[in-house]
């Protein structure tokens, strides 16, 4: 269920802030095929947070 909800998304936007928290959680920790994913576009911001825009491609492995 949670792999098909993922195909209907066209866009992500994933916003990392600049902060170090050792270890890190995994964002699709669930997910069990590979998603290609382009980067379109990259934002920094003045707090210094980034902000990665990416385009799925539609197709899985």
């Amino acid at each position: 269920m949670y792999l098909r909800v993922l195909l209907f998304v066209n866009i992500y936007r994933i916003s990392v802030p600049p902060i170090v928290l050792g270890k890190g959680k995994p964002l699709f920790e669930d997910l069990k095929n590979h998603l290609n994913l382009k980067l379109i576009k990259k934002n920094v911001f003045k707090s210094g947070v980034a902000q990665l825009i990416y385009e799925s491609e539609r197709t899985i492995e």
